[in-house]
């Protein structure tokens, strides 16, 4: 399977809100704290690990959560460095585990979602930091979210196995954009 590397190129992005009703938070994870609010799903303990294995390349690893009321309807989680993103370097980003629920897409939520980031995460030490977004080539939603969020394809590539098993698997930038 294919999928697009987008990277920000600009801290200039279109402003977009939502709805007053959704309120949202970064959740970073504490020693205690291993699943935010209206997420359930356990095997994000992995995630917590690396965290706190420092298996990542920073300490950067949070989520970026919009609720409605009570309802968790967007995540966003944001990954440091790892074995998978070997394109990266070691202050970089990756937004990645993109969701909306059904009931809300077409609300702005995920490009809101990633114009936060950005306007959170996007500098370090004064300089530009690269957030990366993979997609897949066939996913045209997602390829119109992280466009309208003004981010501009870098390249094309895969998914590889490594150790013949795609658990330990790393994402390869086989072909290069003109405009990079």
């Amino acid at each position: 399977m294919k999928h697009l590397f987008y990277i920000n190129k600009t801290m200039k992005a279109e402003s977009i809100s939502i709805d007053t009703q959704y309120t949202y938070q970064f959740w970073h994870p504490s020693f205690t704290t291993v699943l935010p609010k209206g997420l359930k799903n356990f095997s994000l303990l992995v995630w917590w690990l690396f965290h706190h294995l420092k298996l990542f390349a920073n300490n950067n690893y949070s989520i970026f959560l919009i609720y409605d009321n009570k309802k968790l309807i967007h995540r966003s989680f944001i990954f440091p460095k790892y074995f998978r993103f070997p394109f990266m370097t070691k202050n970089d980003l990756q937004i990645g585990d993109t969701y909306t629920d059904p009931n809300y897409r077409g609300k702005n939520l995920a490009t809101f979602a990633i114009q936060e980031i950005v306007k959170n995460y996007g500098k370090i030490d004064g300089n530009t930091r690269n957030i990366w977004y993979l997609v897949d080539q066939n996913n045209t939603a997602s390829i119109h979210v992280i466009e309208k969020a003004e981010f501009k394809l870098y390249g094309k590539g895969q998914k590889n196995r490594r150790f013949g098993m795609s658990v330990f698997g790393y994402y390869d930038i086989e072909h290069y954009e003109n405009n990079n």
